[in-house]
């Protein structure tokens, strides 16, 4: 598979299927100098780990955040029913998944 990969993040900005034209793949346009990219060739396997190199503590925070929160239809649940009952069940739970994935 061919791959371009910026050279200072490592954060692999494209790839295309073939193994053949890095010229063509050169050529195409991706908006960087050619100077700042790695162009090779390279397994699925191996593009897929420079990925999760990439990936800042940050952003993993997020993401975990995101698979954790109730969906938006059950916080707006929670919502209604903690301004009828007087209780902080939605501000109970989003505290719990922040709690549990800091921002660190």
């Amino acid at each position: 598979m061919r791959y371009a990969k910026h050279k200072i993040t490592g954060k692999v900005i494209a790839t295309q299927s073939g193994d053949e034209d890095l010229q063509s793949f050169k050529d195409s346009g991706l908006g960087y100098d050619e100077a700042d990219l790695e162009i090779g060739i390279a397994t699925e396997a191996q593009i897929k780990e420079w990925n999760e190199a990439t990936v800042t503590d940050l952003q993993k925070c997020i993401s975990k955040r995101r698979s954790e929160y109730p969906s938006w239809q059950d916080q707006m649940d929670m919502q209604y029913w903690d301004g009828v009952n007087s209780t902080t069940t939605w501000a109970d739970a989003i505290a719990k998944v922040k709690t549990d994935n800091p921002k660190e």
